[in-house]
C-alpha cells in the first residue's frame, strides 16, 4: 500500500466510518421507540395468518441463506486445500506445497545451495551467494520477478504467501 492509499486511509475512510457508527447510534433510540408503532400499524393492516406466513418465509429464508454460506465456506475451504496441494508457475520455478521451489524442468525440489563457489558443468561462479540446484537436472536455477530481476528464496516466498493469502 503506497502513502497516498494509506493517507486516505487514515484520513478519510476510518473517520467516515466513525462518523456513519456514531449518527447510526444516536438515532437508534428514536428508531428504537417507533418500533411499537409500526407493529401496532403492522398487525391492524394484515390478518394475523398473513404475518404468521410471513415469519415463516422470513425464517426459512434465513436458514436456507445460512444452509447456503456454509456450504459456501465448506467449497472455498476445499478449493483452497486443493490449490495447496497443486504446484503453480511463478518466478521462473514451479511452487509446490508450503511454499517450497520445485524445478521448472523436472518439479523435483529444488535445493539452496552455498553456490558463490560451485562452478559445474562449465557453469560461472558468479552466481548469487545462496543459489538453488537442482540436481536431477544437474543445473542452477535462477528465481526471477517480472522484470527478470533476481530474487532472493526468503523474498519469493514472502512474496507468494502474499499473493496468496488474499
Amino acid at each position: 500500500m503506497n502513502a497516498k492509499e494509506e493517507a486516505k486511509k487514515v484520513f478519510l475512510t476510518e473517520p467516515l466510518k466513525m462518523l456513519v457508527g456514531y449518527v447510526i447510534m444516536s438515532l437508534s433510540p428514536f428508531f428504537l421507540s417507533l418500533i411499537p408503532q409500526i407493529r401496532d400499524w403492522f398487525q391492524s393492516a394484515a390478518p394475523y395468518s398473513l404475518l404468521l406466513k410471513f415469519a415463516g418465509a422470513l425464517l426459512t429464508a434465513l436458514l436456507l441463506s445460512g444452509a447456503y454460506i456454509f456450504h459456501l465456506r465448506k467449497e472455498a475451504s476445499r478449493l483452497k486445500e486443493e490449490q495447496g496441494s497443486h504446484p503453480f508457475f511463478k518466478f521462473n520455478v514451479w511452487w509446490g506445497k508450503d511454499h517450497n521451489p520445485l524445478c521448472p524442468t523436472c518439479k523435483t525440489n529444488l535445493l539452496q545451495s552455498r553456490g558463490a563457489a560451485i562452478s559445474m558443468d562449465g557453469y560461472s561462479s558468479s552466481r548469487a551467494p545462496f543459489s538453488l540446484w537442482c540436481f536431477n537436472c544437474n543445473k542452477p536455477i535462477d528465481i526471477v520477478d517480472d522484470t527478470d530481476s533476481e530474487l532472493s528464496l526468503a523474498e519469493a516466498k514472502k512474496r507468494i504467501s502474499n499473493t496468496t493469502a488474499t
